[in-house]
Order: structure tokens, then sequence, then C-alpha cells
């Protein structure tokens, strides 16, 4: 089979800092326009959104995001806010 040639043009790898710096943006622009701490216009937000926005915005892999995510928590650069839910 013969193929076109075309592949997705690749991003050279970026640092842990550059990440982390993308990351911190990420949280400081989101807090900014926080109308609310939860919610679509919130500060608060789930991981996985997270992943999917930066994903998006930044084409960052699942596993960049998570290790630099865990760096930012350990080192109390980001809080992480647990929410239990109630079974009725």
């Amino acid at each position: 089979m013969a193929t076109d040639g075309k592949k997705k043009p690749t991003q050279p790898a970026r640092s842990n800092n550059e990440i982390q710096t993308i990351m911190l943006q990420y949280f400081y622009d989101r807090n900014n326009a926080a109308t609310s701490a939860r919610g679509k216009r919130g500060y608060a937000i789930k991981i996985s959104d997270i992943r999917k926005e930066l994903k998006t915005s930044h084409d960052l892999s699942q596993q960049e995001v998570m290790s630099n995510l865990n760096y930012l928590l350990s080192q109390g650069w980001v809080e992480e806010d647990k929410v239990e839910k109630r079974a009725p």
C-alpha cells in the first residue's frame, strides 16, 4: 500500500519546566476569569477536563499533564480540592 506521505508534524519535546509553566499559566488564567468556585466559569475543575483542555490548547499528552500536575501538587503550587459525592 502506498501512503500519501503526510505525517502529523511533531513538536519538539518540551521540558518539564516548560510544561509546568504552561500549566501554571492555565490555572492562573482560569482563576482570573472565574466567577465562582465551581461550575463552568469556576476556578475548580476536574482533572479529566484539565487534560482535555491542555491537549486541545497546547497539545500536551495525558502523561505529560498528569506527571507535571502531580509534581505541582507535591510542591504546593496547586491545591487539590476533593469533593465527596453522597449516594441518596
